[in-house]
């Protein structure tokens, strides 16, 4: 990270390392029950057991990309909010460099 981040991004890279991180939990989730899921044949997917695994796929997929709100009430960000906070991480505030007070990079 740049020396020149302000405390807001540097505070927001480590938001967004942090839901990268339960997002790939969640998508390994995602992958081991999907190979439960091919390794079933047609009577077991026809199932209960094949429909519960396919719902619980779905919905973590779901959970996934849009987020959730955990049971202690906290919002957990989805692919979609890591997004927008990328979005957020990459503005920055322009001004103006003059000669009584230059910019940082071109002191």
């Amino acid at each position: 990270m740049l020396p020149e981040a302000s405390p807001e991004q540097k505070a927001l890279v480590i938001q967004i390392n942090q839901d990268i991180n339960v997002v790939n939990a969640w998508d390994e989730t995602i992958r081991a029950d999907v190979l439960q899921l091919l390794a079933m044949n047609d009577a077991q997917l026809a199932g209960n057991a094949g429909r519960s695994l396919l719902d619980t796929v779905a919905t973590l997929a779901n959970t996934a990309f849009v987020g959730t709100v955990t049971p202690q009430g906290q919002v957990q960000d989805g692919v979609v909010q890591i997004h927008y906070a990328i979005q957020n991480l990459a503005t920055f505030d322009v001004r103006a460099c003059t000669q009584n007070d230059p910019c940082p990079s071109l002191v």
